[in-house]
């Protein structure tokens, strides 16, 4: 078993393994990533936070966990990537887990995080989190409903991770 680091791992140096290595046997499982902000966020829409990223990549701090590559910092960087953003330019910040991403976030210290939705679901029940999409083909069931989908949001051109 294994993500999407795994191709990405040999690219940033963080593994000697390649996906050339392996043999892929079947696809078990995927998980949407959601990007996420705070309540008092300034980004009430995704497209607030597509122009924004477009405008001044440096000035967003999106943060997730636990490797540069994964499928959550592919996330961020396609939607970047998609409005024109210089990628590179891009302030990103990697925790060791979704635990210390959700606190950041919680306590104003990075703008968005992409993550999966479970660990940021009893913050939304709360209300102390907003969910502004999701990277999947089709909205998500029950508490997700209501967040568009990145692939909904085609004026953005956006293409979400995993999206057909």
């Amino acid at each position: 078993m294994t993500t999407l680091a795994l191709l990405t791992s040999y690219i940033t140096g963080a593994a000697k393994l390649n996906y050339t290595d392996t043999t892929p046997l079947a696809q078990i499982g995927t998980e949407s990533v959601v990007f996420v902000v705070r309540t008092e966020s300034r980004f009430t829409t995704a497209r607030e936070l597509a122009d924004a990223l477009k405008a001044d990549p440096a000035g967003i701090v999106v943060a997730f966990a636990n490797a540069l590559g994964n499928q959550n910092h592919i996330a961020a960087a396609q939607l970047a990537k998609s409005v024109g953003a210089n990628v590179r330019q891009m302030k990103v910040v990697v925790f060791n887990g979704s635990g210390e991403a959700v606190t950041a976030l919680l306590g104003g210290h990075v703008d968005v995080i992409t993550i999966s939705a479970s660990p940021v679901l009893q913050h939304l029940t709360a209300g102390k989190v907003r969910i502004l999409a999701v990277s999947a083909n089709q909205r998500l069931p029950g508490l997700l409903s209501s967040v568009p989908t990145w692939k909904e949001l085609a004026s953005l051109r956006y293409r979400p991770t995993g999206a057909a």
